[in-house]
């Protein structure tokens, strides 16, 4: 009587990986993607999603450490590219 806990189940444990807030991956059509700037212009990239969560999802390709993404939609969405590589 009177007793309580608070417990928390690790379900999965990650070493080494890269996550983005949720609200920064975007999907339309089949493709997942984050908006980036680069050279002055709004660019999508595309990426993999993995596991995630309530708040963030880890990105298996398509994004490298210390690359910064737009948080937002940007206002001019449906007229932003792709940025494809090579």
């Amino acid at each position: 009587p009177g007793m309580s806990t608070i417990n928390n189940i690790i379900v999965e444990s990650y070493a080494d990986i890269l996550k983005i807030p949720r609200r920064c991956l975007f999907t339309r059509n089949g493709d997942s993607f984050v908006f980036f700037k680069k050279d002055g212009m709004t660019w999508k990239k595309r990426v993999t999603p993995g596991s995630e969560n309530e708040e963030e999802v880890i990105i298996e390709a398509g994004l490298e450490k210390n690359q910064k993404i737009l948080l937002d939609v940007p206002e001019n969405v449906d007229d932003v590219p792709f940025y494809e590589m090579g």
